[in-house]
Parts: structure tokens; C-alpha cells; sequence
């Protein structure tokens, strides 16, 4: 184990090591901020299409009503970021 497994681990986390450096020292450039804004509209969608569709909607309409139920889905459980 320490002849091969040893020095290939030490192989991987240098190599981690140095990826996470790279993003890290990219991290201000304008692709990065378009990525994030990318990530922020790709969530907002996420959530409206699990607010609309989401599955436990009935089940909690028939056990707590309909208004507490949207204001659940849309308050808690989708609320926008």
C-alpha cells in the first residue's frame, strides 16, 4: 500500500489542489458572473415548475385545504430566492 497507493492518492490531491486553485483564481472573470447568473435563472425555473407541479399538492389540499396549501408551496417549500 505504501508503494502504489500511497504516492497515487498524494498524485490525486495535488492534482485536486491544483484545479481548485485555477477556479478559485478565475473566479472574478465575467464568463464566471454570466455562469452565476445562468445558475440564479435556472433555479428561479426549477422552482416555478415544482411550485406548479408539485406532486404533494392534492394530498395537502385534502388534509389541510386549499389556502394553506398554496401558501405552503409558495411560502416554504418554492419560495423564490
Amino acid at each position: 500500500i505504501e508503494q502504489n497507493v500511497y504516492p497515487a492518492f498524494c498524485d490525486y490531491v495535488d492534482l485536486y489542489i491544483e484545479y481548485a486553485s485555477s477556479l478559485c483564481a478565475s473566479s472574478g472573470d465575467d464568463a464566471t458572473n454570466d455562469d452565476d447568473q445562468q445558475d440564479k435563472d435556472g433555479q428561479a425555473s426549477y422552482l416555478n415548475y415544482r411550485r406548479t407541479n408539485d406532486p404533494a399538492r392534492p394530498m395537502l389540499q385534502r388534509l389541510y385545504g386549499e389556502e394553506w396549501t398554496e401558501r405552503l408551496i409558495e411560502t416554504v417549500l418554492f419560495k423564490d430566492i
